[in-house]
């Protein structure tokens, strides 16, 4: 579900999808082609782990995505039925907008002034 949310939704691209046990899978995800950034998706292992699930930054942003055209990006992520926390923002070092995942972490995209 969450990889299918990151390709389909988010536009993430595969860099790998392994499954290394009955319970454990390595998914490995990045923005773009061009990234040098990635992600590795986790399936919790107990359910002592089900609280931290979209907890893991104690509500500050996870993860912040640099953009040269946000008002294309936000409207893609809206037609994607991607939840936008907050609709995009003028602020002293850019333009900003904030979006859900499906767990809700948040996540803040960002079009820098030049």
């Amino acid at each position: 579900q969450a990889k299918d949310f990151y390709i389909h939704q988010l536009g993430f691209i595969e860099i790998e999808d392994t499954t290394l046990s009955n319970s454990k899978r390595w998914i490995q995800l990045k923005p773009n082609k061009n990234a040098s950034v990635s992600i590795v998706l986790n399936k919790i292992n107990n359910e002592a782990q089900i609280p931290f699930v979209g907890q893991q930054t104690g509500g500050k942003v996870i993860m912040v995505l640099h953009t040269n055209n946000i008002e294309a990006d936000v409207a893609q992520l809206k037609q994607n039925k991607v939840d936008i926390h907050q609709d995009i923002t003028e602020l002293p070092h850019g333009k900003v907008a904030l979006f859900k995942d499906l767990y809700g972490n948040v996540y803040d995209l960002v079009q820098p002034n030049k």
